[in-house]
């Protein structure tokens, strides 16, 4: 009886454990301009299990790197020229105020994740359009606080965010929501925000940058 049971929890745990991201996958996309590109991007856990480090090789265009985390099969992602530092944050939009809890973390200390509290103070609760009091801490147990300001972006479906934190320099970045998440990525220089969702040994991605209207297309294929 006790062999019967082992054999049936590991039928049911196994596509769970198969079921990873890690690793190279071929990418397709579509750019600003329209036009397809390609190429190979390779994604590695980390020693915190819901974060990913990623590095794009796009070809003709040049490498890239993020940080992403990793939840209920779907990889919320920032990247940035392959270089300089980014960072993701996932918020939990509350519908019922207005207020958005977050989860962060960046990609030069991808295994430092830190929590953030958004509370709306003006807007409406059905619109993450707004200003908020913020209040963080950081993966050490610090703590800071400050002000996010959130407007509509250049597209339908974007959003550019404004974080102003007490003693830090003001950070900015573009976002989009999916369902109850806004989903927000910030870095300096040329950075953006992607969101994919895995499905076997494929990926339905879309993506988002401060300089153009809406969002556009990356797929990801074993």
């Amino acid at each position: 009886m006790q062999f019967f049971l082992i054999i049936c929890l590991s039928f049911l745990i196994s596509p769970i454990f198969a079921q990873t991201i890690n690793g190279k996958w071929q990418v397709i996309g579509t750019n600003p301009l329209k036009q397809t590109y390609k190429g190979t991007i390779n994604i590695t856990n980390q020693s915190h299990a819901q974060v990913y480090l990623l590095d794009w090789d796009i070809t003709n265009v040049g490498k890239y790197g993020g940080v992403g985390i990793y939840r209920n099969n779907i990889l919320y992602a920032s990247w940035v020229l392959q270089q300089g530092d980014c960072g993701i944050v996932v918020y939990t939009i509350n519908r019922s105020n207005g207020n958005l809890d977050g989860t962060w973390t960046m990609k030069n200390s991808p295994n430092a994740v830190g929590t953030e509290t958004a509370t709306q103070k003006t807007g409406d609760k059905n619109n993450v359009i707004g200003t908020y009091q913020v209040q963080g801490a950081t993966a050490t147990g610090g703590g800071y606080r400050g002000t996010l300001s959130i407007e509509a972006g250049s597209g339908v479906g974007n959003y550019l965010v404004k974080w102003n934190l007490v003693n830090n320099p003001v950070y900015v970045g573009v976002g989009f929501i999916e369902g109850n998440k806004l989903i927000v990525a910030w870095g300096g220089g040329s950075f953006g925000v992607v969101q994919y969702v895995f499905s076997g040994n494929k990926a339905t991605g879309k993506w988002a940058i401060k300089a153009h209207n809406g969002t556009l297309t990356e797929n990801l294929q074993r």
